[in-house]
């Protein structure tokens, strides 16, 4: 497993769960199934650039506050 997809993955979840959101209720809002969000938070599977993308301005996040470690950042978006 890619340690920066379980970065982005854990920051994903971190963002999502900041918001009170499920998995069901993000995969709606990019338009994606709760399953395959959950392949993405746990690094099992790279989100792709573009979805990425979405997921930032549905956040509005910049893309690199998913590239931070939480040591570093402390949650996605801060730091």
């Amino acid at each position: 497993m890619d340690p920066s997809g379980e970065i982005i993955g854990k920051q994903i979840a971190f963002a999502r769960a900041e918001r009170n959101l499920t998995r069901q209720d993000l995969g709606v809002i990019l338009g994606i199934k709760s399953e395959q969000l959950e392949k993405y938070e746990s690094g099992k599977e790279a989100m792709p650039a573009g979805l990425l993308c979405r997921l930032s301005d549905a956040f509005d996040l910049p893309v690199t506050a998913f590239f931070r470690p939480a040591a570093e950042s402390g949650s996605a978006g801060r730091g």
